[in-house]
């Protein structure tokens, strides 16, 4: 009986696993579909490490869908990862953070998860996977590379890391080609080596075109080749290549996919003088840029939170653990236990305290919105004349000395129309000179509005948050609260607190802001 049940029980785990790499398999193609079987895995866990492995599957293909929102809230629901997740599981778990982090412009995040993934990938005692993961890293770590710039140590990197990929079984090798040929493609492309770059598109065409099908892939590769296309004044290839495009990018569900094949349609058509076609697609084009402005904030909210509330469980966790040692080690003097006890627990709080009030200094001196910011990925070629530019840029730095930015209907639209300009030049110039998208510049400009007006006038500080809201422009009392703090690093009431005391005590003064 008990071998029957040892079989069964090992029967039960090769299904599982065999579901889980079928469900990955078809997230490439179909992740609604993955995601539907993703569930029914989830519902039917019988143990914590099933869970924490079927999170992680579900995160993975919210994240092939780009809904980084979703992807977050899966993969974070993870907890005490070490002790329901092998090495190489958590190696890939921290690699999806970390690539999240990367596309929402989140360079500290991304850097202190990739690192976290280094850490498990040199646990891993299974020779191939450490290799695997390591040439995962290194890939990753190239893409940031080569958007800085190019160099000899790049190209030989390159090479290295194809014969690395050559080493490895064919499943394991196909993944890492694919982001190697993505990556040489970009490369080539960058440096005008177009009819190179192209080689190397249609090379991660016929990869993608393998079962598994991968839509993803297949899609950013006709995006690609289609640009250089244009490049190359070959725009009916680029159009066809494009809709293709478009097609995939609506069967994967992914709506950033969609909008930039949808913009680049545009762009050609409007060479091509198509007015009927450049409306249509120009609308697609507008209508997906408003949806991910908005799923874009949304994940950046979400990964500030759930960074910030693992923080604090794991605090607690090292705080919890500390008294546990605490009792037994002096568990021998009561009265020793309490003296200890308060001691502690006054460190804490005047550790917090501290914290809190270094938090406050460098509010002012740190987060005003950072105008002209070095972009940090090599600019895509710019159809804006200069001199419109400038204009543009100008009636921007107008704009910021008014007040609205607070007023609630301020949109993209609304400003461009404003700025007798498109939404197309306006984001595209905010998004250059700025480094953020349209919300997050608007939402900056609202914060340090009200983080001016609480320091200039006494009457703010006894306002109630939901009219410091109002007044900034939000929608709510909640998201106010949630920009504030993704911005400042700490909630609007602590700040307040602070500003009450320091004006109290008058122990802070003439804090210049640094814009």
């Amino acid at each position: 009986m008990a071998f029957i049940s040892m079989s069964l029980t090992a029967q039960q785990a090769s299904n599982q696993k065999l579901a889980v790499v079928d469900t990955e398999n078809l997230s490439l193609s179909n992740p609604n579909e993955a995601l539907k079987i993703g569930f029914l895995l989830l519902k039917s866990s019988d143990s914590d490490q099933e869970k924490a492995k079927n999170n992680l599957l579900i995160g993975k293909v919210y994240f092939i869908k780009s809904d980084y929102t979703n992807a977050l809230e899966y993969l974070f629901k993870i907890k005490h990862t070490q002790d329901v997740l092998s090495f190489e599981n958590n190696c890939e778990l921290n690699l999806i953070k970390a690539l999240i982090m990367r596309d929402l412009f989140l360079d500290k995040e991304f850097k202190s998860f990739l690192d976290l993934s280094k850490i498990y990938q040199a646990k891993i005692v299974d020779t191939y996977k450490k290799n695997y993961y390591k040439t995962y890293i290194e890939l990753i770590e190239l893409e940031v590379l080569l958007k800085s710039k190019i160099s000899n140590k790049t190209y030989e990197l390159l090479l290295r890391l194809y014969r690395q990929i050559n080493t490895l079984q064919t499943i394991d090798k196909t993944i890492l080609l694919k982001r190697y040929w993505q990556i040489k493609a970009k490369q080539t492309s960058v440096d005008n080596s177009l009819e190179e770059s192209n080689t190397y598109y249609q090379k991660l065409i016929e990869l993608s075109s393998q079962k598994p099908l991968d839509y993803f892939s297949h899609s950013y590769a006709l995006i690609g080749y289609a640009d250089n296309l244009f490049r190359e004044e070959k725009y009916a290839l680029a159009i066809d290549m494009l809709k293709k495009s478009l097609s995939l990018s609506e069967k994967l569900d992914n709506q950033y996919l969609q909008q930039v094949s949808s913009k680049n349609l545009v762009m050609n058509y409007l060479v091509l003088n198509d007015k009927a076609n450049y409306v249509y697609y120009n609308n697609l084009y507008l209508s997906k840029l408003t949806q991910i402005e908005n799923t874009e904030q949304e994940a950046v909210n979400t990964a500030f939170n759930l960074i910030s509330q693992e923080k604090e469980e794991l605090s607690a966790q090292r705080n919890k653990s500390n008294i546990n040692k605490l009792v037994v080690t002096i568990g021998v003097s009561i009265m020793l236990l309490i003296v200890v006890f308060f001691y502690f627990n006054k460190t804490i709080a005047e550790k917090k305290r501290v914290t809190e009030l270094l938090n406050y200094l460098e509010v002012t001196r740190n987060n005003m919105v950072n105008r002209y910011t070095e972009k940090k990925e090599a600019q895509k070629r710019s159809l804006i004349p200069t001199e419109t530019e400038q204009i543009i840029l100008n009636k921007l730095k107008k704009f910021e000395q008014t007040k609205k930015f607070t007023n609630k209907e301020m949109s993209l639209a609304n400003l461009a129309s404003q700025f007798d300009t498109n939404t197309k030049y306006l984001s595209e110039i905010i998004n250059k000179h700025y480094n953020v998208n349209f919300n997050t510049y608007i939402n900056k400009l609202r914060v340090n509005y009200i983080v001016e007006k609480l320091k200039t006038d006494a009457n703010y500080m006894n306002y109630k948050i939901s009219y410091l809201a109002e007044d900034a422009g939000f929608s709510s009392h909640s998201s106010f609260a949630t920009v504030f703090k993704s911005i400042t690093g700490i909630a609007p009431v602590t700040f307040i607190d602070l500003l009450k005391e320091d004006t109290a005590t008058n122990t802070i003064k003439n804090i210049e802001y640094e814009e």
